[in-house]
């Protein structure tokens, strides 16, 4: 029988019956005790400066470490979350850290839960659901400088992790990741054995499996995965550490990275039959502060009070030049003309599966992002009768820290009703599930790159 923090009241969240959007589904859920989910139940009490003298000792935990731009979190946390599914295990999600190639580093870290509706998230799941502000002290919601992390009355606590990345790079590195240091985790890192990979018949890939990942959560896989001469190449970021062995914890299991994981394929957020995305990915709903305050942009961009439906846009240019090198920029890079070839199939889908009697089947407003900074792009955008958040007139960042373009522009991704974006982009593949599976909108992504 296999353990879980909920007793009996275990449920498996079933897609093909319970519809995301609906209140069926939550009627569902509310015939259990939802007062299990407090996280308060799975902590001794506030968070401690030592994440030891915290955790239960009835219970066991499982995290991992932000990786990359915010949608790269997002999609390890999720994929943790499933894991911690898969695993009986509490998954404890760390913050959101700014990346210093998408929005700086002089960036306050976001909590998951300023983000998403994390309560509706734990409902929908019926599995609870702890974030590190719940389980130790640090600076959450300041600038995170990894030089000045240290807290009066918060230790730096060694702890094994796996290393599931280490495990396949030629070089024996683990994924280096900020969250250790902002949580004074001084980690030091076991890679992962060979039976944890995705697609063992091609070594140069270093994805792992979930399956994989999860028997080492279980003692039988624990034992094998230590008895294996692979374990012998831990390492460390800490140079005291780099040659001294401490074994991936068993109460708190962690990860340098979940990102590369997969049940089937690799990149498998880009199939439609991936779970992580299908179970829990889809139940990630933005908690109502922030639609709130993306419905407030939505009225001044359309100057009415009632919200059209419309097409969203994302056309990401400026890191993807690089990849252009070499290349003819114009030919490399996606012109408007082929967003707008791909806007017009979207409007037709959504025609012929709504009929032009429903106002789903004439949708005729368009919604531009873009990281694009040339004036000539944003003078294009207009002359198409396209619209745009104008976030520099609007003082998006000035009245609401340098997170909120972005962040605004996901929510708003995600309320339209079609969406094209920009091929390799996962914010676009990840508003673009957000559409198909909230709206039932029909999506595309425009492909670019050297002919």
């Amino acid at each position: 029988m296999f353990w879980s923090p909920l007793g009996s009241q275990r449920v498996y969240y079933d897609p093909a019956t319970a519809v995301p959007e609906s209140q069926a589904a939550r009627n569902d859920i509310s015939m259990f005790d939802l007062s299990v989910l407090d996280s308060r139940h799975y902590v001794k009490g506030p968070a401690t400066g030592r994440f030891r003298d915290n955790l239960k000792e009835e219970y066991k935990y499982i995290t991992a470490f932000n990786y990359a731009g915010m949608t790269n979190e997002f999609m390890v946390y999720i994929n943790l979350i499933f894991l911690a599914y898969m695993s009986h295990r509490i998954p404890i999600l760390p913050p959101f850290i700014p990346s210093h190639s998408h929005i700086g580093s002089k960036v306050p870290v976001l909590q998951f839960g300023d983000v998403f509706d994390l309560p509706r998230l734990r409902e929908a799941l019926n599995w609870p659901i702890l974030e590190w502000s719940d389980v130790k002290r640090a600076k959450y919601n300041e600038i995170f400088d990894s030089h000045d992390s240290e807290i009066q009355g918060v230790e730096k606590e060694v702890l094994g992790c796996w290393g599931a990345q280490q495990a396949f790079d030629k070089n024996n590195r683990p994924s280096h990741s900020n969250t250790p240091g902002f949580l004074n985790l001084e980690v030091v890192y076991t890679p992962v054995p060979f039976f944890a990979k995705l697609q063992p018949k091609y070594p140069p890939d270093t994805h792992v499996s979930f399956s994989g990942l999860a028997s080492l959560l279980r003692p039988v896989g624990r034992a094998e995965a230590l008895a294996a001469p692979s374990a012998k190449n831990h390492t460390s970021f800490i140079p005291r550490l780099k040659d001294q062995f401490h074994p991936p914890d068993d109460q708190l299991a962690c990860f340098d990275n979940l990102y590369y994981v997969g049940s089937k394929d690799t990149f498998e957020w880009q199939e439609r039959h991936g779970p992580a995305w299908n179970l829990v990915g889809t139940e990630a709903k933005f908690n109502p502060k922030l639609n709130e305050l993306a419905s407030s942009y939505l009225r001044k961009v359309f100057g009415k009070e009632e919200i059209p439906l419309y097409i969203a846009v994302h056309i990401r240019r400026t890191d993807f030049k690089n990849s252009c090198k070499g290349a003819d920029i114009k030919k490399c890079m996606a012109s408007l003309s082929d967003y707008g070839v791909l806007v017009k199939q979207v409007q037709e889908e959504l025609r012929q599966q709504y009929g032009s009697s429903s106002p789903r089947g004439r949708v005729t407003e368009v919604l531009v992002s873009s990281d694009e900074d040339d004036p000539e792009f944003w003078k294009d955008v207009r002359a198409l009768g396209w619209k745009y958040v104008d976030h520099d007139a609007m003082g998006t960042a000035y009245n609401h820290g340098l997170w909120y373009p972005s962040l605004l522009d996901i929510v708003i991704h995600a309320r339209a009703a079609g969406f094209v974006g920009t091929d390799r982009s996962t914010m676009s593949l990840v508003a673009a599930r957000r559409v198909n599976d909230w709206h039932g909108g029909p999506s595309r992504q425009v492909s670019w790159g050297k002919k």
